[in-house]
């Protein structure tokens, strides 16, 4: 949790993409998603930190 709000960390530790459901909007992303209708795909090997 932040002082500004909270915060949601994904981290895909496979060798292949994972969809999930997108906990809120991006802030950091240690490569690039593809976020869509309500999901994006987390590449292999990646996190991304999402403002809940």
């Amino acid at each position: 949790t932040t002082s500004a709000g909270s915060f949601v960390c994904t981290v895909n530790l496979a060798s292949s993409p994972v969809a999930l459901p997108t906990p809120g909007t991006p802030l950091l992303a240690s490569t690039e998603i593809a976020p869509g209708a309500g999901r994006a795909v987390l590449p292999a090997d990646s996190a991304v930190w999402w403002a809940a």
